[in-house]
């Protein structure tokens, strides 16, 4: 199943560590065979101060 996170309060590096250090929170990532993991920094509204971006992320992961 294709799958997207919008990292926008992180990024995937730290998500990665996340992942690693705690299984049992981020196990639901695993699940997922394509997942996307889009970093759009912003931290918050994104939808809002970068909707361009964050509409062409959903577009490409669809």
């Amino acid at each position: 199943m294709r799958s997207l996170v919008v990292a926008s309060g992180f990024s995937r590096t730290v998500l990665d560590e996340w992942r690693r250090d705690y299984p049992d929170v981020a196990d639901e990532l695993d699940r997922y065979d394509d997942l996307t993991i889009f970093e759009l920094p912003t931290s918050h509204w994104l939808h809002l101060t970068k909707p361009n971006e964050l509409a062409r992320a959903i577009l490409d992961a669809v």
